[in-house]
């Protein structure tokens, strides 16, 4: 027998349309997690049970090996995103790197640590009542204080580079939504400045599709149309409203590099790949007269390069509109804060 066929052994009618968590101890992390969970979901009113699943069950079964107890977390309603980010956060953080690099060495190119393991299921097995068919063109609203609309292309993240279109899936279903609703910093309004000096370009690639981009109205955002038209006409284009993150714990020195404590947070317009380098673009309608655009990109790949471990000298960065592209390379630049 396998977990997912106790999973559905275990699946009566009491519990035919109830998402289901299977937490093994001691391999919970926290003590405290199960009792985190209780009191979110009593919180928001949500009707749940948790029970012990007799050791008779799954005993035999190899992925349980090391477990003394198996609970089995039910959750009633439709809210199952709202379930995962609770227990999501119940785990968090992650084992994190003994050595975390400092600022100076991720700033000079060197590889980052690997990034921690942050999916939900290296604590157990989040199983939905019915698991949504996968669609090839991936769309995941994200409420993290406003919605940002994640896209990608399946078939594309297959092509790239693969630390960057694994860190792309893992988003669908492990982003730490709660990193987001914090009071840190944000990548579009940090506080600081970047020492750079930007490349202009009358008609980069990036404009023209930009430009090209006009005869989407899909949405109502231009911003949303522009993105969609990337991520449906370029195939450079790898996703677009990326999540990023940077904890205290990424860096050896992370108050010193960024004047205040974390997270330092931010979704990332559009992310490329091509000729080897990973780009990281913004979308900005008057970039002509941007005045911190540059900085906000930088952090955006400051945080990008943490959570896939690619390290800056493989990265490029720009911002760009129908008309102007600035761009400027990552490496050994300097955020007066």
């Amino acid at each position: 027998m396998t977990v997912a066929q106790l999973a559905t052994s275990l699946r009566t009618s009491t519990h035919a349309s109830h998402t289901l968590f299977l937490l093994p101890e001691p391999w919970a992390g926290s003590p405290y997690a199960l009792d985190h969970i209780r009191h979110e979901l009593e919180l928001l009113l949500m009707d749940f049970t948790v029970e012990e699943v007799p050791k008779k069950l799954w005993k035999t079964i190899e992925a349980l090996g090391g477990a003394k107890v198996l609970h089995a977390l039910w959750v009633s309603g439709r809210k199952v995103e709202t379930v995962r980010s609770i227990i999501k956060a119940a785990f968090w953080p992650p084992p994190r790197p003994a050595h975390p690099i400092p600022y100076a060495g991720l700033s000079a190119g060197s590889p980052p640590p690997p990034p921690p393991d942050h999916a939900i299921g290296r604590v157990g097995w989040f199983i939905p009542a019915k698991e949504p068919k996968r669609k090839q063109l991936e769309c995941r609203s994200l409420d993290h204080k406003q919605i940002y609309r994640l896209r990608f292309d399946y078939g594309q993240l297959d092509r790239v580079t693969a630390p960057l279109g694994n860190y792309v899936r893992s988003m669908v279903h492990d982003c730490p939504n709660h990193l987001f609703l914090l009071d840190g910093l944000r990548c579009s309004s940090f506080p600081g400045h970047l020492a750079t000096e930007l490349t202009h370009h009358g008609d980069h690639e990036v404009s023209q599709i930009a430009r090209e981009s006009h005869h989407h109205e899909r949405f109502k955002s231009r911003h949303e149309n522009c993105q969609y038209h990337f991520l449906t006409s370029d195939p450079f284009t790898v996703a677009v409203e990326l999540p990023v993150w940077i904890e205290e714990e990424d860096l050896a020195d992370f108050t010193d590099a960024f004047g205040a404590r974390g997270p330092l947070t931010g979704h990332v317009d559009l992310v490329r790949e091509k000729g080897g380098l990973v780009e990281v673009w913004d979308y900005k309608p008057r970039a002509r007269h941007e005045r911190t655009a540059a900085t906000q990109v930088y952090l955006y790949t400051l945080a990008l390069a943490l959570r896939t471990g690619i390290p800056l000298t493989r990265f490029a960065c720009g911002y760009f509109d129908e008309h102007d592209c600035y761009t400027f390379s990552p490496l050994r630049r300097s955020l007066l804060v």
